[in-house]
């Protein structure tokens, strides 16, 4: 095995330790930010060429790829319950289904007009999650507010609709064990977990994660206090992954991220790994298996947020919120579309990643080099806005393939530094280089060159 030189290229002093979840190289992923007139996000739905997205304003109905909106539906133009839209999904091909803040309805996929199922329960309800399963069930989570009890609220547990009638399961008529239900997901196997979350105008603080197998509802201790389930999903190997919390006096405090396998817990959180905050809010699957959420801080009362982290079962990578919506915007909602695309919404517009594939995959063998690659130019990192005034510093360490034709391949972050690491990135991205050279012929080497950002 050849021995790999590695050139050390100091840029500035290097100073502190600080390593956390590595911002990705901007190169691997591309954003396009879709107008959506400034409404808040709620949720997503998908079929083969459409993407129809949830908002504040009713829906909107965009081409897939690429992402642009091209019609709009609401309570005038196509008789929604509400302009709330608080929930989506598409059931059989054929139909959308539509959760307002104001009850439940249905639009024929391809046409205008949107209906009221007849005897629904949900008349003047707040739709919390819908689902369709494979036996074409639609299922329903939703809260009341109780007119004569002062604003109070009521979780109404979960129901079932076959396009005809319906069926409610309750506390009170099942073993359902909690009304409040925040989240739906089927799995593989039509089984149907439930995320059980905490609400202020109740004493109790959920149940944690909810299975219904069609007969029977099960809880699933995580073996830790965090009884809120903020957000769910569920991969295609049958895990079930969460962002778990818990109500203080002091307000919420973020749990990280569980997995529950069927029989095993597993939880990531800021003491034992390199995810970015301890606070999930919203979480999807992408199309290779990574695991994709919205991370925050877990202050009460302003809450900082990170982006978009990504977790493959073995290495954190970062979005940095900044790309994705403008400063102190967080993200509503969260989904895959099925092209692999993420789409992001946020409380003032939406944002849609995709991750274009490398132009070339060759694997490159590293030779020791006699002479060193060169930096041509100067190499200028900018210093963030945002950074500047959270008053962050600290030296970046970046390990980058210097190709023998002086071009950069990946980019490794060695060292990070929160809010810094995609600056250093994209000053190095920026610069050229001569590259190395052994036996007086240019070489494929290593460059390590730690950045330097300093507050005067």
């Amino acid at each position: 095995m050849k021995q790999v030189s590695i050139l050390i290229i100091i840029v500035g002093m290097l100073s502190g330790t600080l390593w956390g979840t590595k911002a990705m190289d901007p190169s691997t992923y591309k954003i396009q930010k879709v107008d959506v007139k400034g409404s808040r996000i709620s949720s997503f739905a998908f079929t083969s060429k459409v993407a129809y997205i949830g908002s504040d304003s009713g829906i909107k109905a965009s081409d897939l790829n690429p992402p642009l909106v091209l019609e709009y539906y609401n309570r005038q133009n196509s008789g929604l319950p509400s302009d709330g839209v608080t929930a989506l999904t598409v059931r059989n091909g054929k139909e959308l289904w539509i959760g307002t803040d104001a009850g439940l309805a249905m639009m024929t996929i391809g046409l205008i007009d949107a209906t009221i199922p007849p005897n629904s329960p949900f008349q003047n309800a707040v739709i919390s999650s819908l689902a369709a399963d494979k036996d074409g069930l639609l299922w329903i989570s939703a809260i009341r507010e109780m007119q004569d009890e002062g604003g109070w609220i009521e979780g109404m547990g979960i129901s079932s609709y076959d396009g005809k009638s319906w069926k409610s399961y309750t506390p009170a008529n099942s073993t359902l064990p909690e009304s409040f239900i925040g989240s739906i997901h089927v799995d593989g196997q039509n089984r149907k977990w439930l995320a059980t979350y905490y609400n202020t105008s109740e004493r109790d603080h959920g149940s944690g994660l909810c299975s219904f197998d069609g007969k029977q509802f099960s809880i699933h201790g995580n073996g830790k206090s965090y009884s809120s389930v903020e957000c769910l999903a569920v991969d295609n190997a049958g895990k079930v992954w969460m962002g778990l919390a818990e109500y203080t006096e002091e307000g919420l405090l973020g749990g990280g991220l569980a997995c529950f396998d069927g029989k095993t817990w597993t939880h990531y959180n800021t003491t034992n790994s390199d995810i970015p905050g301890d606070l999930v809010s919203k979480i999807t699957i992408g199309k290779d298996g990574t695991v994709w959420m919205a991370v925050l801080d877990t202050d009460p009362m302003y809450p900082y947020s990170f982006g978009l982290a990504g977790f493959n079962g073995q290495e954190w990578r970062l979005i940095p919120q900044e790309k994705l919506a403008d400063q102190g915007r967080q993200i509503s909602c969260l989904a895959t579309d099925p092209d692999g695309k993420l789409w992001v919404g946020t409380d003032n517009g939406l944002a849609v990643v995709s991750f274009p594939e490398p132009i070339a995959n060759q694997e490159h063998e590293f030779t020791p080099y006699d002479q060193p690659p060169v930096i041509v130019g100067e190499l200028r990192p900018e210093y963030p806005d945002t950074a500047k005034r959270a008053r962050v510093q600290g030296t970046v360490v970046l390990e980058v393939e210097v190709y023998d034709d002086g071009r950069i391949g990946e980019i490794r972050v060695k060292r990070s530094v929160q809010g810094l690491d995609e600056s250093a990135i994209e000053a190095v991205r920026k610069v050229k280089f001569k590259p190395g050279k052994a036996g007086g012929k240019p070489v494929n080497t290593m460059v390590i060159i730690p950045i330097e950002f300093r507050l005067n």
